[in-house]
């Protein structure tokens, strides 16, 4: 049985069966382009963004009303970095230039923009580090064909080590439910983070060395303190003692949720108005 601490995103508490996602990362081939076809690959430079574009909005629009107006503008905000004429400018220029197949040169421009971004210490920038990464990983998906989502992941906790934006939603677009994120990465301010937040998962940023650990069959999330913590190969008195943990936390959920829409009045009857 070990322990691993981080920082609670959602709250919750969850016994589940773990989910390893060792990154793969998207085999890009480098290769040549004749120069009598540099106009075409161009084209499906540009087909690929204009899907990564309608798969956001589709995304987009299927969410709307089951998360909040806010947390959509982070999808609102990768269709406007889709549409930035500079970015599609530096890879049209880069195929022309280099005659280099599309998937090579947007990973090429977009790294040259995520480590500039990554070099600035406001973590507004770095946020921006992310998108681009987002987006671009959208594009060379595009380009590749390599999309869809592992069933497998359904009603699991996923681990892993960085969960972009798109990923999440791909993986809440096509039904899969996650039982809770836990993820080497931290950030509790970003895109990601939010999402988790709009979408009611209990996740943990911050674990270190996620992959060397032995996760065994089953493993506890805890996220109902600032410092979250995972539990692994619980023994049957942990686990006892997390499901009465589990009854505890539910029932004061529900008597929160009870008083919602109740009056705030003191004991001798002064209403209290409450202002955000």
């Amino acid at each position: 049985m070990g322990v691993i601490v981080g920082k609670s995103i959602f709250p919750g508490i969850v016994i589940g069966q773990p989910y390893i996602e060792r990154k793969k990362k998207i085999d890009i081939e480098n290769y040549k382009i004749s120069s009598d076809k540099i106009d075409e690959e161009i084209e499906r430079f540009l087909g690929a963004v204009q899907k990564a574009k309608s798969d956001i909005k589709q995304i987009k629009s299927n969410l709307e009303g089951r998360i909040s107006k806010e947390d959509l503008q982070i999808l609102t905000v990768h269709i406007m970095m889709l549409d930035d004429p500079q970015f599609i400018t530096d890879i049209k220029k880069g195929i022309k230039k280099e005659g280099n197949n599309a998937e090579s040169v947007v990973k090429k421009v977009s790294n040259k923009y995520i480590e500039m971004f990554e070099k600035i210490a406001d973590p507004i920038y770095k946020q921006r580090a992310l998108d681009i990464k987002d987006i671009s990983e959208r594009i060379i998906m595009s380009l590749t064909s390599e999309e869809g989502v592992d069933s497998n992941l359904d009603g699991k906790i996923l681990v892993i080590r960085e969960l972009l934006p798109s990923e999440l939603l791909k993986i809440y677009y096509s039904g899969i439910k996650l039982n809770g994120i836990i993820m080497e990465y931290m950030g509790e301010t970003s895109h990601t983070a939010i999402l988790t937040k709009a979408l009611e998962i209990p996740t943990l940023m911050g674990g270190n060395d996620i992959f060397s650990v032995d996760w065994g069959d089953q493993i506890i999330l805890d996220t109902t303190s600032m410092e979250g913590k995972v539990v692994t190969n619980p023994d049957t008195k942990t686990l006892n003692r997390c499901e009465e943990d589990k009854n505890r936390y539910r029932n004061k959920i529900k008597e929160i949720e009870e008083t919602i829409d109740k009056e705030t009045v003191t004991l001798d009857g002064e209403r209290v108005y409450l202002h955000l």
